[in-house]
């Protein structure tokens, strides 16, 4: 019987010592105890690489607000994650999101008591029922982004206005060792610019996808993007392009371009930060417009949105007024602010801007083109890609084209397909 006593006591004095290096007797972790009165919440950012700054940012919010603790999620796949999420109702407390839906007050609250109306931002904020459901981090203006030193090296003096300005500065810096342009292709997101953003600013119209929708060819001759492929698929005969576009990757061709390897890429001016953090100093890069548009590109940044399901919206509300007043988020990250009559415009964007082409808000509703995608079974983003690599690149555009017009065909003949679907 002794010995039973014994056998228990040394059982019992085990799982009290496995439990000492991180729990109390108690099982309550001690970090848990400490904060445990008060109101958690999480902020969820697709700026990966910005958390050291928002840390920064919640460390000054708390030691003002004791009682609050703020957790920085960063989440490198906003988009895949954002829907999982958005799927089964089960948000963070303050989120990135990928935009709005027509249900998304039944997932967010009301930010109209923030102390800002959408008369206060650089552009219109998208309004529910009278209702602001999310505010932009930042704006951002489309172009080439360029090395500076780069250029200087190789001798050009100007930004290229023409295309075939552009493809003499192209030959210029490949003759000085450097990859003129970096497409990141592999990566697919990136050909969005040439693809979807490029004719609308080519045009100087928003409703070019809306148009598009309505027509038999996605790729017609005369289209900017087929026009813009052609371009394309030439500098990568002249080795104008990255090498081996399979093999690119998007992480180290920020930190070649910051050391001077590449010397272009088209994007937006949301790059210039990540250019910076990557070793550039910000005084080496700018940005002109891409060469025969008639107007810039300007877009609000990924916005945030703050779930209605959150047990601490107070703090939640309180958090988000703090960052974004004075624009400290946008700063943060170096981004240009999303507010009317800011001082914190980029100097890279300043250049972008003193070529005299007007930026313009391009959104619409775009989602009968959305829909004919969809029906096509259409990766846009990958005919980039196939197109400079094929070697019937007319074969290419002949499918893309009999697949968007089946598609079309198919919400045509079925009106409840996308619903579906």
């Amino acid at each position: 019987m002794k010995l039973y006593r014994h056998g228990i006591l040394l059982i019992l004095l085990i799982f009290m010592v496995a439990g000492c290096g991180k729990y109390e007797i108690n099982s309550t972790p001690i970090e848990t105890k400490q904060n445990i009165s008060k109101k958690k919440i999480v902020f969820s950012t697709h700026r990966v690489d910005k958390v050291t700054e928002l840390n920064r940012l919640a460390d000054e919010f708390m030691k003002k607000n004791p009682d609050t603790l703020i957790e920085i999620e960063p989440i490198a796949d906003l988009d895949r994650i954002y829907k999982a999420r958005l799927a089964v109702n089960e948000l963070p407390d303050i989120t990135a999101i990928t935009g709005l839906e027509p249900n998304s007050p039944d997932y967010f609250a009301p930010l109209n008591d923030l102390g800002f109306t959408s008369d206060d931002f650089a552009l219109p904020l998208p309004m529910m029922d009278g209702n602001i459901y999310s505010l932009p981090i930042g704006v951002s203006y489309d172009g080439v982004v360029y090395n500076k030193s780069v250029f200087k090296k190789a001798g050009i003096a100007k930004a290229p206005t023409t295309m075939k300005e552009f493809m003499e500065v192209c030959k210029k810096l490949k003759e000085a060792g450097v990859i003129p342009l970096a497409l990141n292709a592999k990566s697919k997101w990136p050909t969005t610019w040439f693809v979807r953003r490029y004719p609308k600013m080519k045009l100087d119209n928003p409703q070019y996808e809306v148009e598009l929708a309505e027509s038999d060819k996605l790729l017609s001759p005369d289209s900017p993007v087929f026009n813009i492929l052609k371009n394309l698929r030439d500098m990568y005969k002249q080795g104008y392009l990255e090498p081996d576009i399979t093999q690119t990757d998007w992480e180290q061709m920020k930190k070649d371009m910051a050391k001077g390897k590449v010397a272009m890429t088209f994007l937006g001016s949301w790059l210039i930060s990540q250019l910076t953090d990557n070793g550039a100093k910000p005084d080496e890069i700018g940005m002109f417009p891409f060469p025969e548009i008639k107007c810039i590109y300007l877009d609000n940044d990924v916005p945030y949105s703050i779930s209605n399901r959150s047990k601490h919206i107070d703090v939640a509300k309180a958090f988000m007024k703090y960052l974004w007043q004075d624009s400290k988020i946008s700063n943060a990250i170096g981004q240009a602010s999303p507010f009317k009559n800011s001082d914190n415009e980029l100097n890279a964007v300043k250049e972008l801007l003193s070529f005299n082409i007007p930026a313009k808000f391009m959104g619409v509703d775009e989602s009968r083109y959305s829909e004919v995608i969809m029906a096509s079974r259409i990766d846009i983003n990958s005919v980039c890609y196939e197109y400079i690599f094929s070697d019937t690149p007319e074969k290419i555009i002949n499918d893309y084209n009999e697949r968007w017009k089946a598609g079309r065909e198919k919400i045509h003949n079925n009106s409840n397909y996308i619903k579906s679907n």
